[in-house]
């Protein structure tokens, strides 16, 4: 069976497709951002989230839609969440409403 490649957190691609790529330090992304450095390496380490706020910072300063490190985040957390409770979820059985019955066939024709 083949194994599943893991989702990179976001941090990861901040690192290696912006700050890297632009010879940026975390320095100058968080005095140019507001957040902090501390928070800015947990981010780049994958031990912190990049909340909404972080997000909408991180996009300005880039120049990128206010949704993209946000929706990196959100579909980071859907990827990790469907890994490890795999196991839970296949025991979950899908709802399906019942269907109402038909209306009477003498209603229908008056």
């Amino acid at each position: 069976m083949a194994q599943k490649i893991p989702f990179e957190h976001p941090g990861v691609v901040l690192q290696e497709e912006f700050i890297e790529p632009f010879g940026l330090t975390k320095y100058k992304v968080s005095q140019s951002t507001g957040i902090s450095q501390t928070a800015l390496g947990e981010i780049i380490r994958g031990k912190r989230s990049i909340s909404t706020t972080n997000g909408l910072k991180l996009a300005k300063f880039f120049g990128l839609s206010d949704e993209y490190f946000v929706k990196l985040q959100m579909q980071y957390e859907v990827e990790t969440a469907k890994q490890t409770e795999k196991k839970s979820l296949g025991k979950i059985i899908r709802f399906t409403p019942k269907l109402k019955e038909p209306p009477d066939e003498e209603l229908l024709e008056s």
